[in-house]
């Protein structure tokens, strides 16, 4: 019996390490090779939640609930920032930093409870660093390794 379970374990170990040696190497496609030498502008856009990114596992959540008017973003020209979270809608204000860094303050909120990915993507929204967008895509980095995907979502 020892010996089943030592066997199990050492393939278990085995495929362990196959499965994380293929993310490293550069088959994650959440993993961003080649950032665009200059942010585009955020001045005017309108954006949805994809997910949440985990680089460092290769994985991407989808945001919940799914829906039409959950997770959106819009960044005004005046600084302004204003969108909606599971079931509350904000505004607050933006401030491109230096590049491609970027300051969020959430602000304002309706204040009914959130489901599912609510209070997830309010956290992360407050400690987003840096963004890049590109290719109808907007990437926020709320730390190094992990970031908000969103999708164009102009009219």
């Amino acid at each position: 019996m020892k010996k089943i379970i030592l066997q199990t374990t050492a393939i278990l170990l085995i495929l362990a390490g196959v499965v994380a040696c293929g993310k490293e190497d550069g088959n994650c496609p959440y993993k961003i090779y080649n950032e665009p030498n200059e942010p585009l502008s955020l001045k005017g856009t309108k954006w949805k939640l994809a997910g949440f990114v985990d680089v460092q596992i290769c994985t991407m959540k989808t945001a919940e609930p799914i829906g039409e008017q959950c997770y959106l973003l819009t960044f005004h020209e005046d600084g302004v920032i204003s969108g909606s979270t599971s079931t509350n809608t904000f505004f607050g204000s933006y401030e491109l930093v230096n590049g491609s860094n970027i300051s969020i303050n959430l602000g304002n909120m309706t204040a009914i409870n959130e489901l599912f990915d609510g209070l997830r993507y309010i956290d992360c929204m407050n400690n987003v660093i840096s963004y890049i967008s590109f290719d109808e895509r907007l990437i926020l980095y709320y730390n190094p390794t992990n970031y908000l995907l969103f999708n164009s979502n102009m009219p």
